[in-house]
């Protein structure tokens, strides 16, 4: 396996290898065609994904949705022949990765040019984790400025480079998106193993 790792002079550097991968049904079969030799090589493997309202509503309320669809996921990677797939780990963005970044809103407020106060008015009927098309309110918003597709590369690039480590804390000290919070728990949990990290995030444009 080549080196494609750059030189890096700290040693507690924490290094990524970030995997776009085309479409969320693509995710089982990206980890499974790397996982073994990536886990061989030090690296932890932690996929995300979005998870629509379809997805989540077909299972019953009485369980821990969550959990179950990453069972069955972690099922699709041992039928796909993974490697150890009790050492990867699965994270989910309900209902799609643009519910966590409507928790930004100072961050969407920079990015729309519009006081942060008209973002929190749109979002105040709003469960984050709830809302069935996130993409929706963030498309409403950009047409008060003069943003136009927010799903866009160039508009997601432009709209996370306003978020702050301060917002960071505070988005998880509120615990608005639980899902996030477990997410961002295990990066940070990074930082005690001293692991190489790949993560395998969905392009949904």
């Amino acid at each position: 396996m080549p080196n494609f790792l750059p030189e890096i002079d700290d040693a507690s550097a924490i290094l990524f290898l970030i995997t776009d991968v085309d479409g969320v049904g693509s995710l089982t079969s990206a980890i499974a065609s790397r996982a073994e030799n990536q886990q061989k090589n030090g690296f932890e493997i932690i996929g995300l994904r979005d998870l629509s309202a379809q997805d989540f509503n077909e299972l019953p309320v009485n369980v821990d949705r969550i959990h179950e669809i990453i069972q069955k996921f972690k099922k699709a990677l041992q039928i796909s022949g993974s490697g150890n797939t009790q050492k990867i780990d699965l994270f989910f963005a309900v209902m799609t990765i643009e519910a966590w970044m409507l928790a930004f809103t100072g961050a969407i407020s920079k990015w729309a040019k519009i006081p942060e106060e008209n973002v929190l008015q749109i979002l105040s009927s709003f469960n984050l984790e709830e809302i069935k098309s996130p993409s929706n309110i963030l498309k409403q918003i950009a047409t008060t400025s003069s943003r136009k597709n927010p799903k866009s590369f160039h508009e997601v690039m432009s709209l996370v480079s306003y978020i702050t480590d301060f917002e960071i804390n505070n988005v998880y000290e509120s615990n608005k998106i639980p899902n996030f919070n477990k997410f961002w728990d295990r990066l940070i949990s990074l930082s005690d193993s001293g692991h190489l990290s790949t993560a395998f995030p969905p392009y949904s444009a």
